[in-house]
């Protein structure tokens, strides 16, 4: 089976996902895009995603089966947060059963993710390749390997998702495509890898709980000396973690959520909600900003929003 979508709709993209339970919110206030490839052959799924903003994705990785994440990378200085681990290009995101996800990934991002099911897993016991990967997804973690076998890995997934795209894969060659995937992973994580121990920096740790705590209040904003009196930190400090790990200020990001909760209520709402009572419950009330600010990151006014969903 394979799927494709190209959309500007987040919750067109969080429906599509299959098996990764992946919710998409905005870090910044440009107009979204985002493509999915997926494709799966018995129990090996492979899904290819892009975004040309900046984005959190939270969930969880799929349910019974192992899961590994890889950047498409554009450059060298590409890279994403995950569990506030860094992965490189040289990176290999590795997720056990229905592990928590909690990434933060920058503008124009490309990643590669695959999943395994643990009936495919358990029925290869004796394969040493099966057997390192099971070891290697108990926990979340992030594995450090070599460019060369990354790109083995990359090139070999996306070539199988292009033959699942023109449904060139007969069903008896399934069993030796995954066990392909297996020996090609398995060298990528035994090449020399390096499993990064899983710490938080105190930055990510104060991005985290002051963003958790500016989301908690979105319908009545703190101003960011408030924020910063709750963490006992200056606003330059605050001002860098939030640049740090989600690439925008603390202002923009809140903004962003703002808009995207006003957006979501909008397609919810009842033919006696108002648009500008709903946008006063998040803090705007200058009807001219909201929908200019709205418009530049949804691609229509918030009337038109409203218009389409009744229709």
């Amino acid at each position: 089976m394979f799927t494709t979508l190209e959309t500007t709709d987040f919750d067109a993209l969080d429906a599509a996902n299959q098996g990764w339970e992946v919710r998409h919110k905005p870090l910044c206030t440009r107009q979204f895009r985002g493509h999915l490839s997926l494709g799966n052959i018995g129990g090996l799924q492979i899904d290819l995603e892009r975004w040309n903003t900046g984005l959190q994705l939270t969930g969880a990785s799929p349910s019974q089966s192992v899961g590994i994440s890889l950047l498409l990378p554009h450059n060298e200085s590409d890279s994403y947060l995950s569990g506030g681990l860094g992965v490189t290009p040289d990176g290999i995101d590795i997720f056990g059963d229905h592990m928590e996800i909690d990434a933060l990934v920058q503008p124009g991002s490309s990643l590669i993710a695959c999943s395994i099911s643990n009936e495919a897993l358990e029925s290869r016991n004796s394969d040493p390749a099966a057997t390192l990967l099971a070891e290697l997804t108990a926990n979340h973690n992030v594995a450090s390997s070599t460019r060369e076998s990354t790109d083995e890995l990359r090139q070999w997934l996306g070539a199988l998702l292009n033959l699942l795209a023109r449904e060139e894969i007969a069903e008896n060659t399934h069993d030796l495509l995954i066990d392909e995937t297996l020996l090609v992973i398995a060298r990528a994580l035994g090449s020399g890898a390096a499993l990064q121990s899983k710490h938080f920096r105190q930055r990510y740790r104060l991005a985290r709980r002051a963003h958790d705590y500016m989301l908690e209040r979105q319908s009545s904003p703190p101003s960011i000396a408030e924020v910063c009196g709750v963490f006992q930190v200056s606003e330059r400090s605050l001002h860098y973690a939030f640049k740090e790990v989600y690439g925008v200020s603390p202002k923009q990001l809140l903004k962003a959520h703002r808009l995207f909760a006003v957006h979501s209520t909008l397609k919810a709402a009842t033919p006696e909600d108002q648009v500008m009572d709903i946008a006063r419950r998040y803090g705007f009330w200058e009807r001219g900003y909201f929908a200019r600010d709205y418009q530049r990151m949804f691609g229509e006014l918030p009337s038109d929003t409203r218009k389409r969903v009744r229709g």
